[in-house]
């Protein structure tokens, strides 16, 4: 009570935050290329949405109409395009030198924010895969696929940039910055819950771990499990955790 208050400090040499501004500066110079300068999505508006910069491979059997760029196969290749611009093209202010300075030069820079960016958009894309999947086996035994297509749109509408900030590659400006989502609908992308819970990653390990409940909204959700999509997702990866909601009934 008696002690003195320390000032706050800010590492402005963190190498994990000044990661994801030296990603933020080179997307931004992407999108503005890309968006602004050549119109390769034509008209958008303050969304961008996540389907252009899917890989190919994880949009097959979906049908066009879900899609709204034209044509469909429209590929917009940040990893390729980063590769070939350089430092001088990227950074343009001493702020920026000093954050090149951090991640330990720009070609160490580039590769970091290729490797991270590629990880997010193949785990989203298996993410996509495992629906299509999933709508197919449903349709077959003659099953009612309308939650399932919903979300499949859903991943395609999405904003690239709230994806992108989410899980780590864009800086996102709140605290904590490594945060857990207890997923509380049918999948991350269905978009049927009003409700969505958030803590630090140290806190969820406990709060969140599988068996654990947690109240919301007068509703009791207990956490089933980690939620694992593709081959390559695993515990030790997987920052998203599935809920079952409780009704309400059962919250006494």
């Amino acid at each position: 009570m008696s002690g003195e208050v320390r000032a706050p400090v800010v590492y402005l040499s963190n190498q994990v935050i000044a990661q994801r501004h030296f990603n933020a500066i080179a997307f931004a110079g992407f999108l503005r290329q890309k968006i602004r300068d050549e119109r390769a999505l034509g008209t958008v508006g303050q969304k961008i949405r996540l389907e252009s910069f899917l890989p190919l491979a994880s949009r097959t059997n979906i049908p066009e109409a879900w899609f709204r760029i034209r044509p469909v196969d429209v590929y917009l290749n940040f990893v390729h395009w980063l590769g070939q611009q350089p430092e001088s093209q990227l950074i343009h202010s001493e702020s920026g030198k000093s954050i090149v300075s951090a991640v330990s030069g720009i070609d160490q820079g580039k590769t970091n924010a290729s490797k991270v960016y590629n990880e997010v958009l193949e785990n989203v894309g298996e993410e996509l895969m495992a629906l299509v999947h999933e709508r197919e086996q449903i349709h077959k035994v003659g099953g009612r696929v309308a939650d399932v297509e919903q979300a499949i749109k859903n991943l395609l509408a999405s904003d690239v940039i709230s994806v992108l900030a989410r899980r780590g590659f864009l800086p996102r400006y709140a605290f904590p910055l490594d945060v857990v989502t207890l997923e509380t609908g049918r999948t991350r992308w269905s978009r049927d819950s009003d409700v969505e819970l958030n803590r630090d990653r140290g806190i969820a390990i406990a709060e969140f771990a599988p068996g654990a409940q947690v109240i919301a909204h007068k509703k009791v959700f207990t956490s089933a499990g980690l939620y694992i999509v593709g081959e390559k997702d695993g515990p030790s990866v997987v920052g998203i955790l599935s809920a079952q909601d409780v009704s309400r009934s059962e919250l006494g």
